[in-house]
C-alpha cells in the first residue's frame, strides 16, 4: 500500500516535471540565442541622480551612497575628475540581500497558487495565456517583482489552485485549524503533562504576575516572559535549512537560498553553543531542529506535536511560516522568539519575543539623557517624519519626559537626503546639539549632516544618533571625535574579559570561525530562556552580547527588552557614560 501510494504521487507530478524539462531546455537556448546581444547593454534607466555639494568627492559619494568608488566611476565615465557643485552624477543601483522579516518563498496560508513561472514567462503572456485582465493578475500577487524569476510561484485570479506545490498551503492550513481547536479550552493557561517520565509546567507571563512564582528574587529579576518547570530543558529551533530543494542551472543553488541555508546553519551554530554553555551550568538540554521548508512532494518535517513538546520555540524565519507557527502557539503559551527583526510579528501574537533591544525604548532614553546633559542648551532634533517617524516621536517624547516642557527643543523638517538649512540654526558662541533618531532610512541624510558640520568646523557641535549609524562606513573618526558622537547601544560584549575569551574559544574551535551575528543571537536567546525556569542553576547562565531588561509596552503590555547602555567617541575611542554623573561629560 505504501509503495502504491508513492506510485500514485510520482505519475500525479510526471507531466510538471517533463513540462519542468522542457522549460529549461528552452531558457538555455534563448540564453544562448540573446548572450551577444545583451551583454554590450549598459543599463541605465533603474538608475538615480545626485546632486553635488560643495567637498563633494567621488570617495565620499560611493561611501555615502554604499557602493563601491568603482561603481561610481563606471557609472559616471564622461564626468571630469574634478567635481563642482551643482554637477549631476549618474547613481548605480544597490542590490542588496533582503531582509529576512520580509522575504518568504509563500503567501498566507489562505492563499492558493496556480501556476509555476517557466522560462520566457512575462506577466503579459500569462495573463493573455490565462484570459485575465493584467491588472488582476498583478493585484494578486502584490509581492511578487516585475521580472518574474524562474520557478516562482504565482496566483492566477479565478482559476482553481491546481499546482502540487500547494499542498504545502493546505496542510499547514488543515494543521493550525486542527491544533487550535483541540487547544481552544486551554487558552492562556498551564500546561501540564508527562514527557518522558518528567513533569513539566510551562505558563507565559507578563510584568509582576511572576512575583508570587519566584518568591525570593527582586521585581527586576521577577520580569521575565515565562515560567518553566522542568528538569530537562526542551527547545525546538525552526530554521529554513531547505534540505529538500532544487538547484538551478548549472548544478548550484540560486544566490538567495545559499544565503538562507548560511544564516540557518549560523543560527544552528549559535543555538548549540548556548545549549553547550547550558549544560556546562547543570542543565539537561535537550535541542530539537527541524527543516520549515516542505519536500519535493510538499510534506512537512514538522507537527503540533514538535510545538507541544517544546519549552521554548525559536524561529521559524520566513514570515507565514513564522506566522502559522506563532497562531499554532498562541494558545498554548509557548514562549516564541522571533530571531529577526520583525516588530511586526511581534506585535501580532501574545507570546512572541525580540531578541534586540526594542529601538523606539533606546531612542526614548536618548532624548531623556540630551535633556539632563544639555540643560541651556538647544537641542535640534532632525525630523524626516518617513519610516522611522516612531523612533523619532520616541526621542521627542523622552527629552520631554525629563525636562518637563519642550523648552530648548527645535525641530527641523528634513528628508531622507537633507537637512538644509540647519547650520543657520546654530551659534558660534554656545554649543550646538543635532539629535538624528532615524535609523537606516536616513543614512543619506547622515552623511549630508556630517559634510555640512565639517565645513561650518567653527561651530562647537554634539551629535545624538540612532544605533544605526554605526554601521555607516562613511563615518569619519576625526568628525565624530570632534562631535563627541553619542548614541544607545546594545552590544554588551566583554571581550577582554577571560572567561568570555574560553568561551568564544570553544566555538572556533567546533565551527573553525568566529561568532557571527547570527550565531551570537541565537545563543543569547538559548541561556535567556534557559534564566526562566525554576531550577537552581537558572542564576548561572551569563548571554555572549545581549542583556535582557523585561519591561511592558505601553500600549499592547507586551515584554519587550529595554536594556540599553549609551556610548560615546571622544579621544580616539568609544567610553561608556556613566549616567549618574552626566554633568562632568559636557565640556571635556
Amino acid at each position: 500500500m505504501r509503495l502504491n501510494t508513492h506510485v500514485s504521487r510520482f505519475e500525479g507530478i510526471k507531466p510538471r516535471l517533463l513540462e519542468r524539462v522542457n522549460g529549461l531546455v528552452r531558457y538555455h537556448a534563448i540564453s544562448l540565442l540573446v548572450l551577444g546581444t545583451v551583454s554590450c547593454v549598459s543599463v541605465v534607466g533603474a538608475q538615480e541622480t545626485y546632486t553635488v555639494l560643495p567637498g563633494d568627492t567621488f570617495s565620499r559619494i560611493a561611501r555615502a551612497q554604499g557602493f563601491s568608488l568603482t561603481a561610481l566611476l563606471e557609472a559616471n565615465p564622461d564626468q571630469g575628475e574634478s567635481l563642482q557643485p551643482g554637477d549631476q552624477l549618474r547613481i548605480p543601483e544597490l542590490i542588496e540581500f533582503p531582509d529576512l522579516s520580509e522575504s518568504t518563498a509563500w503567501e498566507p496560508i489562505d492563499s492558493l497558487f496556480n501556476h509555476e513561472v517557466l522560462a520566457g514567462d512575462t506577466w503579459y503572456g500569462l495573463a493573455k495565456r490565462y484570459d485575465v485582465r493584467l491588472e488582476a493578475l498583478r493585484k494578486a500577487n502584490p509581492s511578487r517583482d516585475e521580472s518574474l524569476q524562474l520557478g516562482t510561484l504565482i496566483r492566477i485570479p479565478g482559476h482553481p489552485a491546481a499546482d502540487p506545490a500547494i499542498r504545502w498551503e493546505q496542510q499547514r492550513s488543515a494543521l493550525l485549524e486542527r491544533a487550535q481547536s483541540d487547544s481552544s479550552q486551554q487558552a492562556r493557561r498551564l500546561e501540564t503533562q508527562e514527557d518522558d517520565g518528567s513533569l513539566k509546567t510551562r505558563s507565559f507571563m507578563g510584568g509582576d504576575q511572576l512575583q508570587d512564582r519566584f518568591a525570593g528574587r527582586s521585581q527586576k529579576e521577577a520580569r521575565m516572559p515565562a515560567s518553566i518547570e522542568s528538569d530537562t530543558l526542551h527547545l525546538l529551533a525552526m530554521l529554513p535549512y531547505l534540505l529538500p530543494v532544487d538547484t538551478v542551472l548549472g548544478g548550484d543553488y540560486d544566490a538567495k537560498t545559499k544565503r538562507l541555508r548560511e544564516i540557518a546553519l549560523e543560527f544552528t551554530h549559535g543555538m548549540q553553543w548556548g545549549a553547550h554553555m547550558l549544560k556546562d551550568s547543570g542543565f539537561h538540554v535537550q535541542l530539537r531542529l527541524v527543516d520549515t521548508e516542505a519536500d519535493l512532494l510538499g510534506v512537512v518535517g514538522w507537527s503540533a506535536a514538535d510545538l507541544s513538546w517544546a519549552d521554548a520555540v525559536f524561529g521559524p524565519l520566513r514570515r507565514s511560516a513564522l506566522d502559522s507557527v506563532a497562531a499554532l502557539l498562541a494558545p498554548m503559551g509557548t514562549p516564541q522568539w522571533i530571531l529577526t527583526d520583525s516588530p511586526q510579528q511581534w506585535k501580532r501574537y501574545p507570546n512572541t519575543l525580540l531578541i534586540d533591544a526594542h529601538r523606539e525604548a533606546g531612542m526614548r532614553q536618548l532624548g531623556q539623557l540630551a535633556a539632563q546633559n544639555h540643560v541651556g542648551d538647544t537641542v535640534i532634533v532632525l525630523e524626516t517624519k518617513g519610516k522611522d517617524a516612531a523612533l523619532e516621536q520616541a526621542f521627542l517624547t523622552g527629552f520631554q519626559e525629563e525636562r518637563g516642557t519642550s523648552d530648548g527643543l527645535i525641530v527641523w523638517p528634513a528628508t531622507s537626503r537633507f537637512a538644509e538649512g540647519l547650520t543657520a540654526l546654530m551659534d558660534t558662541s554656545k554649543l550646538n546639539i543635532v539629535a538624528i533618531p532615524a535609523g537606516a532610512s536616513a543614512r543619506s541624510m547622515m552623511a549630508y549632516v556630517q559634510t555640512e558640520l565639517q565645513l561650518a568646523d567653527s561651530f562647537p557641535v554634539r551629535l545624538y544618533a540612532n544605533p544605526q549609524s554605526l554601521s555607516y562606513e562613511f563615518m569619519e573618526w576625526n568628525f565624530v571625535d570632534r562631535v563627541q558622537w553619542t548614541l544607545p547601544s546594545d552590544d554588551w560584549m566583554q571581550w577582554e574579559d577571560s572567561l568570555m575569551q574560553v568561551k568564544v574559544r570553544w566555538f572556533k574551535d567546533q565551527y573553525a570561525t568566529e561568532p557571527s551575528d547570527y550565531a551570537i543571537r541565537g545563543c543569547d536567546a538559548i541561556l535567556e530562556t534557559a534564566r526562566w525556569t525554576r531550577l537552581p542553576a537558572a542564576a548561572n547562565p551569563n548571554t555572549v552580547r545581549t542583556r535582557f531588561d523585561w519591561k511592558e509596552e505601553p500600549v499592547s503590555g507586551k515584554l519587550r527588552n529595554e536594556a540599553w547602555k549609551f556610548i560615546e567617541f571622544s579621544s580616539g575611542e568609544w567610553h561608556e557614560i556613566d549616567l549618574n554623573e552626566p554633568a562632568k561629560r559636557l565640556f571635556r
